[in-house]
């Protein structure tokens, strides 16, 4: 299921609850967190250097220097939005961990057969947990995540739990990188009395910096066990200090040439313009129209 069936599903309340052929019963794991990670396509996995990069790789957590908390927001459509907020620190010398939440939520109005409103619901799907990050040699790390998975529709409740496993190899030679994750293993979601399996499958990601690392190109391939392929990449430039572009392409998304393609700004501290970090993506998805993406970073 692409992104854009599983929004048109929620706001047509969750549907995707139950469950379908070609459906995964956490399908919104997929729609991914961080602007900066988003204006980039989502080619993440070979850089997961923030807060933001548990969700793409727990291997990466071992680059976190300081404290960081980070938060995400996107609206969807209408009255469909994504909220997500984490944190993530060093716990000791080569082990760093992270805890976060992930919400994906819509409001829906009944009405009787006459259509006078009769009150308003609110349906969600969400995730909490947390990642562990060791660095076991210089540049080589290993990384676990774990995550209860939740949603909600009426007066109905569904669960699960689900883990990620990743690696992140790092070199010196102008900082090539080599990501790999499986992602969202665990038992089926339960809801109503039936189960839907977990969104699982293998990515691997490669990213390089390049001119004192003012340029990053990054990308993406994964696989789903449930047959689906996807592959991203994108480009990071700091054009001048604090200041960063992003490109990215979705190749293998149901989209025409050009509804694959997104876009990102952002500022840190260095840029003198705020505190903490700002990121924004443009990300077009056909056939909803653009989506905003908005993350802002505090490092302390």
């Amino acid at each position: 299921m692409n992104k854009t069936v599983l929004i048109l599903l929620l706001v047509a309340g969750f549907a995707l609850a139950q469950g379908g052929a070609g459906s995964s019963g956490a399908d919104f794991l997929n729609l991914g967190v961080g602007a900066r990670a988003l204006g980039l396509a989502g080619a993440y996995t070979a850089i997961a250097d923030d807060v933001y990069g548990m969700s793409y790789n727990p291997a990466g957590l071992s680059q976190i220097l300081k404290a960081e908390l980070g938060s995400y927001y996107a609206n969807i459509l209408a009255d469909v939005h994504q909220g997500w907020i984490g944190y993530a620190q060093e716990a000791g010398h080569f082990i760093n961990f992270g805890l976060d939440l992930n919400l994906v939520y819509a409001e829906e109005t009944r009405r009787n057969s006459y259509g006078d409103p009769i009150g308003i619901y609110s349906n969600f799907m969400g995730s909490f947990g947390g990642a562990l990050a060791l660095e076991l040699t210089e540049g080589f790390s290993l990384g676990i995540g774990a995550r209860y998975i939740f949603q909600k529709y009426d007066y109905d409740l569904g669960h699960g739990f689900a883990g990620d496993f990743g690696l992140l190899y790092h070199t010196r030679f102008n900082e090539f990188r080599v990501g790999l994750v499986a992602e969202n293993l665990g038992p089926n979601v339960t809801f109503r009395s039936a189960g839907d399996p977990m969104p699982m499958g293998l990515r691997l990601g490669v990213a390089s910096s390049l001119f004192r690392e003012d340029l990053t190109l990054t990308g993406d391939f994964a696989w789903r066990f449930e047959g689906t392929m996807e592959a991203n990449v994108g480009v990071e430039w700091w054009a001048v200090q604090g200041f960063a572009l992003r490109v990215g392409y979705q190749i293998f998304d149901d989209h025409d040439s050009w509804s694959g393609l997104c876009l990102g700004i952002g500022f840190d501290e260095l840029s003198d313009i705020i505190v903490g970090g700002l990121d924004y993506a443009f990300v077009p998805q056909e056939p909803l129209g653009y989506l905003h993406r908005l993350s802002y970073t505090l490092k302390f």
